[in-house]
């Protein structure tokens, strides 16, 4: 009989967790610091085929009136990238002398990027205000647009266990439908599962999932897989970005 009720009284709480509302908003302090590692991983058979490893320190440098500014860097750049036949890599913890003259030929090109200060500026939904690198590099915008791929910007109400919100945003060149349907919400965090479509792509497809952080608003895990099927020789790119607070 205990167990029983016990078991009931779980299960309440369970659906209690699950039924509640929760307004997703941005909300960091002047200091909150992440560790975002991501990868991203291209296929576009048979021409080339690129993997990409970030490690990035961001730090809220100023709150107020409803906006936040950061100032990211670059930690670790890891490149790997195999194209008609040929194949070059770069990673900023390798030592000179282990590198091929290809190697060093692409890590002269990257190493900037290194050196590169990101500002960005989003509101509490997560729409970016500005965003700007420091110096200006002339890959830089397309480096933001990527950027922005794991960038979640959150509806005007209030979400619970069902509910979904929709987004549109260009990254690359392409136009990108996201859909973010809620699957589960506990004291702290919430779920989504992420669908959707490239507009002028037949065949498109994304999927994918996102972990929050409710306190912070602060996407915790964002994990997205984007199909382009046969009217784009099968390109394929997947994206996953952790974030953890230091």
């Amino acid at each position: 009989m205990i167990q029983k009720i016990a078991f009931l009284a779980l299960l309440v709480v369970a659906l209690n967790v699950n039924a509640q509302s929760t307004l997703l908003r941005y909300n960091f302090k002047k200091g909150d610091t992440y560790l975002i590692e991501m990868s991203m991983k291209q296929n576009m058979a048979p021409i080339m085929k690129m993997d990409v490893g970030i490690t990035m320190r961001t730090e809220t440098i100023g709150a107020k009136q409803g906006t936040f500014e950061s100032k990211s860097n670059i930690q670790r750049l890891a490149i790997d990238i195999a194209a008609q036949g040929e194949k070059m890599s770069f990673d900023s913890d390798a030592k000179p002398e282990d590198l091929s003259e290809d190697d060093k030929k692409l890590r002269s090109e990257i190493e900037p990027a290194m050196k590169m200060l990101i500002y960005q500026t989003l509101d509490k939904s997560g729409k970016i205000v500005s965003q700007k690198t420091v110096p200006q590099m002339k890959d830089a915008e397309r480096f933001l647009n990527q950027n922005e791929l794991t960038n979640i910007v959150y509806p005007t109400k209030s979400v619970s266990v069902g509910s979904s919100w929709e987004t549109s945003q260009t990254v690359s060149g392409m136009k990108m439908n996201t859909k973010f349907t809620v699957t589960q919400i506990t004291g702290s965090k919430v779920f989504a599962d992420i669908s959707g479509s490239v507009e002028g792509v037949q065949g498109a497809n994304i999927d994918g999932t996102l972990e929050i952080d409710k306190k912070t608003g602060m996407p915790l895990s964002v994990k997205i897989d984007l199909s382009m099927g046969a009217a784009a020789m099968g390109m394929s790119m997947s994206v996953e970005m952790k974030a953890k607070k230091i």
